[in-house]
């Protein structure tokens, strides 16, 4: 009985798979966040899907609020910043999985837009907030929010002068069911506005006008409800000294009354909110004031009107600037938190004790492991743990959510705002390796986060079956190299290699192998600027010697980029060509390629007779360079990508820009006779949206013989195209106007071995059909990698592009497993080798021309 060990793909499937051409690659999303994403667009039925995208850890950043815990035993906060529109989130935190999950994107006009304040749950189960801007008049909105069905409703406008501008704080639901809140600015006097929302009429009624001197100006944090069923606030301007007051407003006869003055002695201009503590006193904080101006935090008895500083903030013991409020947890004690201060000066999470009136500092934050800058207050969940936020620091400085417990004061980090733990902003192309996966590098993102910015890049892995992301490798700068920007290749040795723009000991990059087996990661090659050249930015290839190509956009003797060679086996390294500018270009941007006559053709960004780019042949056996072409306005400048050659021997790649229309060129180059020709300008209508304009990546031949590319501008959306070019007929045709969906600069398409819908199964481990050369004539050799040096007996079976059984044979392999075929009478296409044997199937692609 036969086992089916090795295949590659699924050979026999319907014609309308086969007919069809699935190609796979880099970009980004434009009406989302822009750190990449991989797509896949169907030429036959003109359709583009986003298999994956890389996000955020939770996609949103900068919390202003403070969490709340909801009946369903999850917390709830809001970010001021981030989300789909960059606007904020309201998010959903899970103390069981330690996961951040996005439920609502602030949009602006319909749900408003960055939020400064928290969420409340009212009685009937649903979430109320307000965000500080967005919505009709762009002055804020009161929002609705439903855990249950996750839908956003905008209940109320904030308008200006009628009901108030730009909320800074929170709702709250008093006992009579309604709900109060403040906005900063607006009203008669423009100093902000006290306001009553009815849940069941939703009738909004503007209760106090801030005026100043006589009742305060500027209210930043929110109202409460002490026990005497008075509402309770503060202002942060405004009063007799214009240091912001504390007020007293009742709803059920709507008077209003100014309890206390600020001042420099009590302290200044409160942010947060104030609080009743069992002794049924209000505890609140100023921002700055007191005895060492840094703030304080004082008691306000509402029985006598007597307010008097129980602690002064005074820099680094006792931490300096709070923003937020107190909470008074189950063990009596208040917890809060000083915006900066303390022995790091990044702020301090402390405790007062009521009793013994003294303040102990339980935490300073110290940016990457524990944030920095907490702007809100701390909440106890039903754990009897405290959690809150901090508005910068931990791995993004973008924020942390973490948790404190008071009983053996141990904190722990929980959330990274913004971490972009699996990578952002792929480059270059995805490769499908021999066990079906797809592969690829991101330049940033990742765990390993140097000074200068946010990750130095992930090496992934993408399986089509269960559409499942795996992040293999970190690069961590000097060990494996940063900034990964060219594409991955799979070598005869079964390793993926690829090449790093930074990093490595002399941080000019590196060139670094990925074993899939054992998965690691291993620098190879550290370039060193004149020696090896400097900053790769392409890909590497793989010639027929075995030996490994690329190139280098700086470095060299001119410092203009180098040509080098890899050999893989030997682990050695040789520069092989200097870039010098004019004559042999400068700044190679893409890959070389091998031509059926074996040599390398690539081509550079810059430089040559015109300093618009060159296209140049190279000869790896008597490593002699030769520069082919001088690019110029005429037939196009600035060639980002690589070259692609047909069954017709000729070769096609892009430029940029210029050409007949200024926005770039799709030419053909004949090796046999030199001569170069336009075959498509871009931009040719007037506003360039018919076919595309700036293309710079390269060009995929699929299996039915045409060309497929993107552009990187130009289309019905601005975003780019996705078209075909047929070089048989020389047609162009514009595929897809692109959208959501923006391709990469600098890489280009794939087409899968297979269908997507159809299962891999994979080469097993020593086992590899190859097909040498390929392409060719009709004649070549089938060559088997394998462990065990055997002879097989085997059924050899030849498929044409449809799927239709063409050849079938049985083939006695030697020792040396290699075997000559020969197919003379065979036209020019795609064609498919299936080898059965007794424990194995092969399958292999090849192209005759």
């Amino acid at each position: 009985m036969k086992k089916i060990i090795v295949l590659t793909v699924a050979l026999l499937f319907s014609n309308y798979l086969l007919s069809q051409v699935e190609l796979w690659g880099f970009g980004f999303s434009k009406n989302n966040d822009d750190i990449g994403i991989i797509y896949k667009i169907n030429s036959l039925v003109d359709n583009k899907n986003i298999g994956y995208k890389f996000s955020f850890y939770n996609n949103c950043w900068s919390p202003n609020g403070d969490l709340f815990m909801a009946s369903n035993g999850k917390f709830y906060g809001m970010t001021s910043e981030g989300g789909k529109y960059e606007k904020g989130v309201i998010f959903e935190y899970s103390p069981m999985s330690d996961s951040v999950i996005n439920k609502i994107d602030f949009d602006g006009i319909n749900n408003g837009a960055s939020p400064m304040g928290s969420l409340i749950q009212a009685t009937n189960g649903k979430m109320y907030g307000m965000t500080n801007y967005g919505g009709t008049s762009y002055l804020g909105v009161i929002f609705e929010f439903d855990p249950i069905t996750e839908s956003i409703t905008k209940k109320v406008d904030f308008d200006g002068i009628n009901k108030g501008a730009n909320p800074r704080g929170s709702l709250i639901q008093a006992s009579n069911g309604k709900l109060y809140g403040m906005t900063y600015y607006g009203g008669a006097n423009n100093k902000g506005v006290l306001f009553e929302f009815d849940l069941l009429t939703n009738t909004f009624i503007k209760k106090v006008d801030f005026g100043g001197t006589n009742n305060g100006g500027n209210p930043n944090g929110s109202l409460m409800q002490a026990s005497n069923g008075k509402l309770y606030g503060m202002t942060f301007w405004g009063g007799s000294n214009g240091d912001g007051v504390i007020f007293e407003y009742d709803p059920v006869t709507n008077t209003f009354v100014k309890k206390i003055d600020f001042d420099i002695n009590i302290g200044r201009h409160p942010f947060g909110s104030l609080m009743q503590a069992t002794n049924g006193k209000l505890y609140g904080m100023t921002f700055i004031g007191g005895a060492k101006y840094q703030g304080t935090l004082f008691e306000y008895n509402p029985v006598t009107n007597n307010s008097i500083v129980k602690v002064n903030f005074d820099g680094i013991n006792k931490g300096a600037n709070p923003y937020g409020s107190l909470m008074q947890a189950s063990n009596g004690e208040l917890y809060g938190m000083t915006a900066t201060g303390g022995q790091k000066g990044n702020g301090i999470l402390f405790k007062y004790d009521i009793v013994n009136d003294s303040l102990i500092t339980k935490v300073d934050f110290e940016k990457t492991n524990k944030g920095n800058n907490p702007q809100g207050s701390l909440i106890q969940a039903s754990n009897g743990k405290l959690y809150g936020m901090t508005r910068e620091g931990g791995i993004s400085n973008r924020g942390i959510l973490f948790e404190y417990n008071p009983v053996n004061d141990l904190f722990i980090k929980k959330v990274d705002f913004f971490n972009l733990k699996n990578g952002a902003g792929p480059k270059g192309t995805i490769l499908q390796a021999t066990n079906g996966k797809l592969y690829g590098v991101t330049t940033y993102g990742g765990e390993n986060i140097p000074s200068w910015g946010i990750g130095c890049g992930v090496l992934f892995e993408y399986d089509l079956v269960t559409n499942t992301f795996t992040k293999k490798a970190d690069f961590d700068r000097v060990t494996t190299g940063e900034l990964p920007q060219g594409s991955l290749i799979q070598a005869s040795n079964g390793k993926l290699y690829g090449l790093a723009y930074g990093g490595g000991i002399n941080n000019n990059g590196v060139l670094y192998e990925y074993d899939i087996t054992a998965d690691t990661l291993i620098k190879k090659v550290d370039f060193d600027g004149a020696a090896k050249g400097a900053f790769p930015w392409g890909s590497l290839m793989q010639a027929n010697n075995g030996k490994l190509y690329g190139m280098t956009g700086g470095g060299g003797i001119n410092y203009q980029g180098v040509l080098f060679e890899y050999d893989p086996n030997m682990n050695s390294f040789s520069k092989k060509v200097d870039f010098d500018k004019y004559y042999t270009g400068e700044k190679p941007f893409g890959a070389l390629i091998q031509a059926i006559n074996g040599k390398l053709y690539g081509m550079t960004r810059d430089g040559g007779i015109h300093a618009e780019g060159v296209l140049f042949e190279y000869d790896p056996v008597t490593n002699i360079f030769t520069k082919k072409v001088d690019f110029n306005g005429n037939i196009g400048s600035f060639p980002i990508g690589s070259l692609t050659q047909v069954s017709n021997g000729k070769m096609y790649g892009m430029t940029t820009t210029n050409g007949k229309y200024g926005k770039g060129t799709l030419f053909e180059y004949d090796p046999v006779t030199n001569i170069i020709s336009i075959k498509v300008s871009f931009g040719k209508t007037i506003n360039e949206s018919n076919n595309g304009k700036n293309p710079n990546g390269s060009l995929v031949l699929a299996s039915n013989g045409k060309l497929y590319g993107t552009t990187g501008l130009g289309g019905a959306f601005g975003s780019g195209v996705f078209f075909e070019y047929d070089p048989v007929s020389d047609t162009f045709v514009k595929k897809i106007d692109l959208n959501e969906i923006k391709a990469d600069y600098y890489g280009h398409l794939i087409e899968l071995s297979g269908p997507v819908s159809t299962p891999y199964l994979t080469h097993s481990v020593g086992f590899k059909l190859k097909i040498l050369p390929n392409p060719n004539k009709g004649e070549f050799v089938l060559q088997i990698d394998a462990i065990i040096n055997k002879n097989h007996i085997s059924t050899v079976e030849l498929y044409d592009i449809l799927g239709s059984l063409i050849h079938s044979e049985q083939v006695q392999f030697t020792t040396n497993l290699r075997k000559k075929m020969e197919f003379n009478s065979l036209k020019s296409g795609v064609y498919f080798i299936r080898i059965i044997t007794d424990d194995n199937i092969l399958f292999e692609r090849f192209i005759i021309q």
